[in-house]
């Protein structure tokens, strides 16, 4: 089973420390960091942890304003919140990328 709901992050909390789910999906990114204590929980249950949508809902990443472009360089924004999620040590195993098309994908590694 898994936990994918719109809610405070104390509800996911107490959702995950039920002990009946497999794994959480959640939105975290630079940008939206509120999860946060919801991926420590998950790793205290030995939980997977899905990232969902970070390039997407973490602003539409893949059609930046210029002034997060600037703020970003030399990466683009996308490739920035991809190596903030992928830091080492992060506690998830799989993350989306959010982007609806090739065009959101350039200048990306496809792994991380």
């Amino acid at each position: 089973m898994s936990i994918c709901c719109p809610c405070t992050v104390s509800i996911i909390v107490k959702t995950i420390e039920t002990d009946r789910f497999d794994y959480v999906n959640l939105h975290w990114y630079y940008i939206n960091q509120v999860n946060w204590p919801a991926i420590e929980a998950a790793q205290r249950q030995d939980m997977g942890v899905f990232i969902i949508s970070p390039s997407d809902k973490g602003g539409k990443l893949y059609e930046p304003p210029p002034k997060l472009v600037e703020l970003c360089k030399p990466l683009s924004p996308m490739q920035f919140n991809d190596l903030f999620c992928s830091f080492p040590g992060r506690a998830w195993e799989r993350k989306s990328r959010g982007s609806g098309s090739p065009p959101g994908y350039e200048g990306l590694p496809a792994r991380i």
